[in-house]
């Protein structure tokens, strides 16, 4: 089977699993969401240990998973906003732990990747609720899925036009694949996608879904690459081997993690 029949099959397969458990629910949707951020978390954890540094996981772990779960619970059942500011002193936690580290050589170092796994992986998938919680209590998993599905396009029509047309480099030094013809094919692919999620109605105005799609394309793409670059610094391929064709979790949502906070946002402003 070559790479991009299993890759696309793997896409596919995951955006349908997705598909079913946010369509069930908004408990089956909080399901996997939590799910895919304490893997998302434990592989970035993993690329972020050397022999120099090592970021306190469990307060990682449990940032993130609050961060989500508070959002959701204020979106879903109206849980009082002040709760939020339980995460503050989790988050001081680190700092404590470096205090108290008998071997802790590089507090700056440990409690820095703690503080950047917190943000590259614990509000992103926070700011989710603003896109499936239009109104407290109104559960809508049509934006998060029209989401999904662009960001599958943008990745599958990238990899196409790449391996077809591709001729000049992206970014060789970070991405050697990535190709210029592979990035206008995914926005190109995309801005399409986005045009039928318009005609079939389950997003937005036309203009709002061109530059949904635009952001998943262009700021996606930026995602991709800082993953690619934090890979090669740790010196691995992928961040896991959960998902056949892609790698890890953080391989498939890596861009997803900085275009959705912008989409979530212009949705929840903008409809």
């Amino acid at each position: 089977m070559t790479n991009f029949i299993q890759r696309t099959i793997t896409g596919f397969m995951f955006i349908l699993l997705m598909g079913v458990a946010l369509i069930a629910g908004p408990l089956s949707y909080a399901a996997v969401m939590l799910c895919v951020i304490v893997l998302c978390t434990k592989e970035f954890c993993s690329m972020l240990v050397t022999e120099h540094s090592k970021p306190h996981a469990l307060v990682v772990y449990v940032v993130n998973i609050l961060a989500f779960l508070l959002t959701f619970l204020y979106f879903w059942k109206s849980i009082d906003i002040r709760w939020l500011l339980a995460l503050i002193p989790i988050v001081w936690i680190s700092f404590f732990i470096e205090l108290f580290r008998n071997r802790g050589k590089e507090p700056f170092l440990n409690t820095s990747l703690s503080i950047l796994c917190e943000i590259y992986i614990g509000m992103p998938f926070a700011l989710f609720n603003f896109l499936v919680f239009k109104e407290i209590g109104s559960y809508d998993w049509k934006p998060i899925i029209c989401l999904f599905v662009m960001g599958w396009v943008n990745d599958t029509g990238a990899y196409v036009f790449g391996v077809t047309l591709g001729r000049h480099k992206l970014y060789e030094r970070i991405s050697p694949k990535k190709t210029i013809e592979g990035f206008l094919g995914g926005i190109l692919a995309t801005v399409a996608a986005s045009v039928v999620i318009y005609k079939l109605g389950q997003f937005a105005a036309l203009p709002l879904c061109i530059v949904s799609a635009l952001v998943i394309s262009i700021v996606g793409t930026a995602g991709d690459l800082i993953e690619s670059m934090f890979k090669r610094h740790a010196n691995v391929k992928d961040s896991g081997r959960i998902l056949p064709g892609h790698g890890g979790m953080l391989d498939r949502f890596d861009a997803i993690l900085f275009s959705s906070p912008v989409v979530s946002l212009i949705y929840y402003f903008f409809t």
